[in-house]
């Protein structure tokens, strides 16, 4: 069966003369609200299957091959930095810190800087008085990586507490969440 033919008698004025007026205002709210309804559907299905690529991306490119140099390098900046244990985000303790964590912290920051640069620098600057002082600019620029910077660093803090706070109680290290568990937990929800 050939649909463009179907399509053309549909869509021909004889037939959409032959509807009663009634039904054809039907049918357009009907479709307009299909259409309301694939959009619903369809924004948070490409958000989450971007955000699904990323995350493996990041996982099977940066963090595996690099693990053991990224908690090596991170324990030197903290003892360089002398921060006291309990602002430190990586434990002395082998593993240093999870993949779980890692994975969120290099989505949250990947995020973040892709808010910061794109929108902050490439949209606003051009469209608006065009320095560095302007407030969109500063504030999604600067202000916004600062802050997400700040609120990954509490997060990597509180999940090593949790991690140090098992391994006292139990004697063994938290068992390590899979990339497809983390990939999963895009997918479940609203």
């Amino acid at each position: 069966m050939h649909l463009v033919p179907v399509a053309h008698f549909l869509l021909h004025d004889s037939y959409i003369s032959s509807t009663p007026a009634s039904n054809f205002g039907q049918e357009e709210h009907t479709n307009r609200a299909m259409e309301e309804f694939l959009g619903e559907c369809l924004g948070p299905c490409l958000c989450r299957t971007t955000a699904s690529i990323y995350l493996y991306l990041v996982d099977v490119y940066i963090i595996q091959p690099r693990r053991h140099v990224i908690i090596q390098r991170g324990r030197r900046l903290q003892a360089a930095l002398g921060l006291p244990e309990c602002l430190c985000s990586f434990a002395q303790q082998d593993p240093g810190m999870a993949g779980d964590d890692m994975r969120t912290a290099a989505g949250l920051l990947g995020v973040s800087w892709l808010l910061s640069a794109a929108v902050g620098l490439w949209v606003v600057m051009p469209s608006s008085t065009g320095t560095l002082l302007d407030p969109l600019v500063l504030g999604l620029g600067i202000v916004n990586p600062i802050c997400m910077v700040c609120l990954v660093w509490l997060h990597l803090i509180l999940s090593k507490r949790s991690r140090v706070s098992y391994l006292r109680r139990t004697g063994q290290a938290l068992p390590e969440r899979r990339l497809d568990a983390a990939i999963g937990d895009f997918w479940e929800g609203p």
